[in-house]
């Protein structure tokens, strides 16, 4: 049944992304997040790290295709063979969805992710528990990363609370900053790509096994 009915059931979906613009961004993203479709920054709903008797939502940096900003950043030969391997996915993944130029339009995903990387934490800053327990209001991170509508995706993630859990706040300061300056077309790219993967177990073959050939061969 999935065979038969192609790329069909998630058309309507990356139709919606191929036609975003900047201004409808914040909600489009809020509507990823429900749908488990991951881009530049992730968030879930648990006990407060020094209030346990509260919940709270916590955020966390994102919109890397690859585990870590040290598959980019860091050269050594595993990382070249990934990076050349994560390149090609890419390009297959905006074959597989209809995509033509699908070759520079990767690149250009890929050199974007590069800049996310540069700003990201790394995995040991990430991992300390006292650096990442940033409590901010939202008015108070839409004052430190300007440039993205706070208000519209926390909103609309469903979030009714002004109180968040912030885990590394430069990098959200950064990523707004990179979002407000990217062309439109390289976001729109991304997210189509993070939706088949996101996906993939549900979509045809073609779909599931390039998937599975880069982040279940190739990575590990």
């Amino acid at each position: 049944t999935v065979e038969a009915k192609g790329l069909a059931p998630i058309q309507p979906w990356l139709n919606k992304v191929r036609a975003i613009d900047k201004a409808g961004l914040p909600a489009l993203l809020a509507e990823a997040d429900r749908n488990g479709v991951q881009h530049f920054f992730g968030g879930y709903v648990g006990q407060e790290d020094k209030n346990p008797d509260v919940y709270i939502y916590s955020m966390f940096q994102g919109g890397l295709g690859m585990p870590d900003r040290d598959f980019y950043l860091k050269d050594n030969e595993r990382n070249a063979k990934l990076q050349a391997a994560y390149l090609k996915h890419v390009e297959n993944i905006l074959v597989l969805a209809g995509e033509k130029d699908a070759a520079a339009r990767a690149k250009a995903i890929y050199d974007f992710e590069k800049q996310i990387a540069a700003i990201h934490w790394d995995k040991n800053d990430s991992s300390d528990a006292t650096k990442v327990y940033n409590k901010l209001t939202l008015a108070e991170l839409t004052k430190a990363a300007p440039g993205f509508d706070w208000t519209t995706f926390i909103r609309g993630v469903g979030v009714k609370e002004d109180a968040l859990l912030v885990a590394q706040p430069s990098a959200f300061t950064g990523e707004a900053k990179l979002i407000a300056g990217a062309p439109i077309g390289v976001v729109r790219d991304l997210l189509l790509v993070r939706s088949l993967d996101s996906f993939a177990d549900v979509l045809p073959d073609a779909v599931a096994q390039e998937s599975f050939s880069f982040y279940s061969t190739a990575l590990s």
